[in-house]
């Protein structure tokens, strides 16, 4: 990040159990030196032993401020639940901003999403037609040139906007109804996407889903108003792991990893939204004709051939030392989404984990540790007794200068089999940790 920017804009972070997480996004935030920060933190369940010592510890951040800092805390003693903490919590900081950069304790941003999201709020300030600003791209909108571009909703994971579009949110969703009557859903989706998003929608709207950020898209519909989104994607979402409100298992979204804007921003001169049209009747009649014998053929053939390709090109490029190029082969095949079976959520398949593998391999060669760490973990998740991977995870760790992490690490190797070669690695790795522990 420049080193003349100065963050003037209210940051509010909201926290809850998950000390680690935390952490990492106070990190960034720490580089970033707000000059006003905002904590949102929820009480701890109390059918949940120990989960007040980890709701102390993200608390705790307050603290750790050691920068000039206008800091406001806003702690609640009771558990308010998901939806309820951070609704309020961000009312609660607008009753003392105009603007907020906001930020929940899974979301790591790049240190230029902060002067991302502050040159924006001040360029749109006054312009109604735009509610929002985004750090995320999953590739859900067509290509586009500039630094960013406009859709007809926005994202939660990592965000920013003005007081004068939140006052227009509604928790309850009071004109759902009225919107599903008269069929609106349908100028915005299509096919399987539309059914799958009316049905969320309306759990809602029932209280069924303990969430507020399919309100906050709702109401973007509602006001036909737009989202600004990155071309290039700031933010890694690391909420994967228990303790996680509504994600257990890392999806296909967990992969992007936060990158970089360049500036002086290039700005688009049309404000049309670049949403791509997904799940369309076409899709609609391959999902209804799923179950025909020459349809499933054809997806198998076509699934198989796709994943050939690409395996093939990641290879090739593995032998040649392109790790530049592997990361953006690895974009492209989330971008694309050809090597998933036809699907509207997109879950992780082995191959997908097997590329990402290579990617943290790339990483790994360039020097950027953290990022294979990130990767690794989404792997793990799935494979957690993958010692390829876990050699791989204690080694990256050393690097970083992570000597407690890699000493925990240890223990996962406990009952698994492993070969001579790994043996011989994973003693020489125990002894260099041993010799690091004695020296301090």
């Amino acid at each position: 990040m420049n080193n003349d920017f100065k963050l003037t804009t209210p940051v509010l972070f909201i926290v809850f159990n998950r000390p680690n997480f935390s952490l990492q996004v106070f990190n960034r935030i720490r580089q970033a030196r707000p000059s006003k920060l905002f904590i949102v933190a929820d009480g701890p369940r109390a059918n949940k032993p120990g989960e007040m010592e980890k709701v102390q510890q993200c608390r705790a951040i307050k603290d750790m401020v050691d920068w000039e800092c206008e800091v406001h805390t806003n702690f609640s003693d009771v558990n308010m639940g998901c939806k309820n903490r951070i609704v309020s919590g961000i009312n609660w900081a607008f009753e003392q901003t105009e603007e907020l950069i906001i930020l929940e304790d899974d979301c790591v941003p790049n240190l230029s999403f902060f002067r991302f999201c502050q040159e924006l709020l001040e360029k749109y300030r006054n312009d109604n037609r735009v509610l929002s600003i985004t750090g995320s791209n999953h590739d859900w909108t067509e290509h586009f040139d500039e630094s960013y571009a406009f859709s007809r909703s926005g994202s939660s994971w990592g965000w920013a906007t003005w007081k004068r579009a939140w006052v227009l949110y509604d928790v309850d969703m009071k004109l759902w109804p009225q919107f599903k009557a008269n069929g609106y859903l349908k100028h915005i989706f299509e096919g399987q996407e539309l059914i799958n998003n009316e049905y969320l929608y309306q759990q809602t709207y029932e209280g069924k889903i303990d969430t507020w950020d399919y309100q906050y898209v709702f109401c973007n519909f509602v006001q036909h108003g737009l989202g600004i989104k990155p071309k290039i994607n700031m933010i890694r979402n690391i909420g994967f792991a228990s303790g996680g409100a509504h994600t257990e298992m890392p999806s296909i979204d967990h992969l992007y990893m936060d990158e970089e804007t360049k500036f002086p921003l290039i700005h688009p001169n049309i404000m049309a939204p670049v949403d791509r049209r997904g799940g369309g009747e076409a899709e609609l009649t391959e999902y209804n004709n799923i179950n025909s014998i020459s349809w499933q053929l054809k997806e198998r053939d076509r699934l198989e051939t796709a994943i050939k390709e690409t395996e093939a090109k990641f290879n090739q490029l593995l032998q040649t030392k392109q790790y530049y190029a592997i990361i953006i082969l690895f974009k492209s095949t989330l971008r694309e989404k050809t090597t998933w079976p036809l699907s509207l959520y997109y879950p992780l398949y082995p191959h997908h984990l097997q590329w990402a593998y290579y990617t943290a391999l790339a990483y790994f060669n360039l020097g950027d540790y953290e990022h294979v760490t990130a990767m690794l973990n989404v792997i793990l998740m799935f494979d957690p007794k993958n010692v390829r991977i876990l050699i791989m995870l204690m080694q990256t760790l050393i690097k970083q200068g992570l000597w407690d992490e890699a000493s925990k690490t240890i223990g996962k190797f406990n009952n698994l089999q492993v070969n001579m070669s790994e043996k011989a690695e994973i003693d020489n790795i125990f002894n260099l940790i041993s010799s690091h522990i004695k020296k301090d």
